[in-house]
């Protein structure tokens, strides 16, 4: 077997030796160093509150999945409930009008009432007055002129006017724009309750010159005492989009309109917060926002 001498060798066996020692040191000392301050840097640049990734922490549902009524998502509750339709002066189509020379009601249908005023000479037609009745705290007044057309029901409208219980007029338009039927939207009223208020909207077709311009919007409310108040009003051409109430949606103190691809925030003041596009809902932390 052969014996290495490292006294005699000529090659210096000793100063190999300490030589792989000391790289053992370093290298390992350089390796320790190096996995310590990675760990230190991914501590100084860890998001306070960061979890797991891909961990999903909410919940997504898309708007045309909630029922109608009551959702319970977890210890969320969001109720949607579909408007009321309190007028519709369609449903007065076909009715047959007679010559009369005295005002008389001619026709009651739920909430809503006509009234004939008094007959134009040369056809049977003659001015109209219709009434929606919301729960005896408002009412909407409609007043136009039929031209009497092969004796059925139809309307050009002149004025319309929101009334609070006791009568009093809170708005009102009076225009020289009429609204032909059947070439356009006729007179409607849609209307929901949430805490201890009444919302209406208010809608019908404008004519302008020979074709139907657009459809004129407006949502009230009547709070607890019983005072109508208008939130807004607006203008939508039908024939491009659709601006018809769809639903709301109820969270908490929160009130959310769904007017034809968009969704209305009301404020808790009853004022028009935001509008946005949105097809889906997030929970998160016991709220909600819209995507």
């Amino acid at each position: 077997m052969m014996k290495i001498d490292f006294d005699n060798s000529k090659t210096n066996w000793k100063f190999i030796l300490i030589v792989l020692i000391l790289a053992f040191i370093v290298g390992g000392g350089i390796l320790g160093y190096q996995y310590w301050l990675v760990e230190k840097m991914e501590k100084e640049t860890k998001i306070p509150g960061s979890k797991i990734p891909n961990k999903k922490e909410f919940t997504e549902i898309p708007l045309e999945e909630l029922k109608e009524g009551r959702n319970k998502i977890g210890e969320i509750v969001i109720e949607k409930i579909k408007p009321e339709v309190v007028c519709d002066v369609k449903d007065f189509e076909g009715i047959k009008t007679k010559y009369v020379e005295e005002s008389k009601e001619i026709g009651k249908i739920g909430k809503m009432t006509i009234k004939f005023l008094g007959w134009e000479s040369g056809h049977e037609g003659g001015d109209y007055e219709i009434t929606c009745n919301m729960e005896d705290k408002a009412k909407v007044k409609i007043i136009g002129w039929s031209p009497g057309y092969d004796e059925e029901f139809s309307i050009y409208i002149e004025a319309f006017y929101i009334l609070d219980k006791e009568n009093k007029v809170v708005d009102k338009e009076e225009t020289e724009k009429e609204l032909p039927h059947p070439f356009t939207k006729l007179p409607k009223v849609l209307s929901f309750s949430f805490n201890q208020k009444i919302y209406f909207l208010f809608s019908a077709g404008i004519y302008a010159g020979k074709a139907l311009a657009f459809t004129e919007y407006r949502l009230y409310v009547i709070d607890q005492n019983g005072k109508v108040r208008l939130i807004h009003s607006w203008e939508c051409n039908e024939y491009k989009e659709s601006c018809s109430l769809d639903y709301v949606l109820k969270y908490k103190n929160n009130l959310y309109l769904k007017i034809g691809n968009e969704i209305w925030d009301l404020g808790e003041n009853d004022t028009l917060k935001d509008k946005f596009s949105a097809n889906k809902i997030i929970i998160k932390d016991s709220k909600i926002s819209f995507e």
